[in-house]
């Protein structure tokens, strides 16, 4: 178990960890709190190239961070559209987060917790509470990819749209005790 904390850290992408190409990363027990970005305060994972991709596992937490516009020297109100509050992930093979503490993050667009383009996230046991997105997906916003998520509980979540998970041109398995299969290819807003 690692007690690793990234808190109050401040980037125009990747408030605490920007991560791209041959990487592998494995978090355990780590803590990300009140980091700051325009997209992904937590973590900024782009091409992604490695097979084993990311993984956040045992007990990490993300709280409070947030993405916004003008949050630091690098980035102004004109640049760019703040999403993934915790985690922007773009083109990744793998992305899982099993038994992790998601709270109180926020994105000025859209996916508090995570936005998700071309990318497959498994994500299970979690905890996913009082999550903000000013436009789309306060849980989780959806774009060309893949969703797995399993034994999973979200409260207290609001957004534009999508209160919890909002897709586009995306697939979404939801399992608690049976399977739930959602495909769009359009918004669809759960």
């Amino acid at each position: 178990r690692s007690d690793t904390t990234f808190a109050d850290n401040r980037a125009k992408t990747g408030g605490a960890v920007s991560a791209a190409a041959k990487v592998s990363l494995a978090a355990t027990g780590t803590s990300f709190l009140r980091n700051k970005a325009l997209q992904g305060a937590a973590l900024f994972g782009t091409s992604i190239t490695s097979v084993e991709g990311l993984s956040f596992k045992l007990k990490c937490v993300f709280e409070e961070n947030v993405a916004e516009n003008g949050v630091d020297t690098f980035s102004s109100s004109e640049d760019g559209i703040a999403k993934g509050g915790a985690l922007y992930l773009y083109s990744a093979p793998r992305v899982a987060v099993d038994d992790a503490d998601i709270s109180r993050n926020s994105a000025s667009q859209g996916g508090a917790a995570c936005l998700v383009a071309q990318t497959v996230l498994d994500i299970s046991n979690s905890r996913l509470r009082n999550m903000t997105a000013v436009s789309s997906g306060a849980c989780f916003y959806v774009l060309l990819a893949d969703i797995r998520a399993e034994m999973n509980t979200a409260t207290g979540c609001t957004a534009g749209q999508g209160g919890v998970i909002t897709l586009s041109s995306s697939t979404a398995t939801l399992t608690d005790r049976k399977s739930t299969r959602l495909n769009s290819s359009h918004s669809q807003d759960l």
